[in-house]
């Protein structure tokens, strides 16, 4: 048995979060299961500052032992993870245009033997929205051609960070292509920082408009090349695919190395996709600071499971019902492109 004290913030926000809560957990086959996903989640809204499982119980219950049956409801607890995250991916959709799926990381202590978290297609089959691409930061990993492979082989594009000593074949022949030349006498690069270096002293041929913190206006260049992959782990070398490497050595994407599978796309377009991923570490932090993403005590697969997808929800709540309740994440917007001859 518990008790739940009812302590109401305003009654359309109160009513709004319940139906939420009922949404998302009104199939869990308990009734107090569904009972501590809603107060789990009030906590979470509510609580100021570190959010021990004590400070949650405290904050939405009058009962002693409530935060021990919190714990239990997070690390104990059997019920599936996986058709809340399906319903709130939906109720995410209806409200919320998705542009791509950002992968930001987040650092949190292993203990025992299974990795949670590295599923980026896993959550993307639970949208029902158009396809988009995966904007990830690739730019530490040692192997960037098996990571692409594991991509490309469920269909999806994207745009990567990537190391700048990362081996490529220059791309001469693709449209639009600049034409790898020797410097005196030195063979064309054959990484994908060298090769955009190799651009840096032409004329630049794409600019883009881009607005910082202040609220202006700049003019940033912008070096591209397309090339070739040196190897795969799976299929024919280099599969005889084409790809793009773009970087703006002076702008908000500090002079990162990104690559993409979308050539056909706009260099505008691009760089606002690779942006995104400033919005994700955002997002990262917010969710750690407000809603305690890092700070779960029960080390447990299923506990870090059941923290996690009630954590999304609190983030998804505050930040689609009620905008304004948390700040904007802080990414350089990116408006009005020129194309220079």
């Amino acid at each position: 048995m518990f008790t739940t004290t009812q302590l109401r913030p305003a009654g359309s926000r109160r009513q709004a979060l319940d139906a939420f809560a009922d949404l998302l957990f009104g199939k869990l086959p308990r009734a107090d299961q569904r009972e501590w996903a809603n107060t789990y989640l009030r906590g979470l809204l509510s609580t100021p500052g570190k959010k021990s499982m004590r400070r949650l119980a405290e904050s939405v219950s009058s009962s002693p032992t409530a935060w021990y049956s919190l714990q239990q409801f997070i690390s104990g607890s059997s019920w599936d993870w996986e058709q809340p995250r399906g319903e709130l991916a939906r109720w995410v959709d209806q409200r919320a245009s998705v542009r791509a799926w950002t992968v930001a990381t987040a650092a949190v202590t292993k203990r025992g033997d299974q990795s949670v978290g590295v599923h980026v297609d896993t959550a993307a089959a639970r949208s029902a929205g158009a396809v988009v691409p995966v904007v990830a930061d690739l730019s530490d990993l040692d192997d960037v051609c098996r990571a692409v492979a594991r991509l490309e082989a469920r269909g999806l594009s994207f745009v990567l960070a990537v190391p700048p000593g990362m081996e490529v074949l220059g791309e001469a022949g693709s449209p639009g292509a600049p034409q790898p030349h020797r410097r005196n006498g030195e063979a064309p690069p054959n990484t994908a920082g060298g090769l955009l270096e190799l651009q840096s002293g032409r004329p630049y041929r794409y600019t883009a408009a881009i607005m910082g913190a202040s609220g202006g206006f700049r003019q940033v260049p912008v070096l591209s090349a397309y090339f070739r992959l040196t190897r795969r782990p799976q299929g024919p070398p280099a599969a005889q695919q084409t790809y793009r490497l773009f970087s703006q050595p002076d702008s908000a994407l500090q002079g990162a190395v990104w690559m993409t599978n979308l050539t056909h796309r706009r260099l505008d377009e691009l760089i606002e996709l690779a942006l995104l991923h400033t919005s994700a570490m955002a997002t990262v932090t917010c969710l750690d600071e407000r809603f305690a993403l890092l700070d779960f005590a029960g080390r447990s697969f299923p506990g870090w499971h059941h923290h996690m997808t009630l954590a999304s929800a609190a983030y998804a709540f505050a930040r689609l019902s009620h905008p304004g309740e948390l700040p904007p994440p802080p990414v350089v917007e990116k408006r009005a492109d020129a194309m220079t001859a």
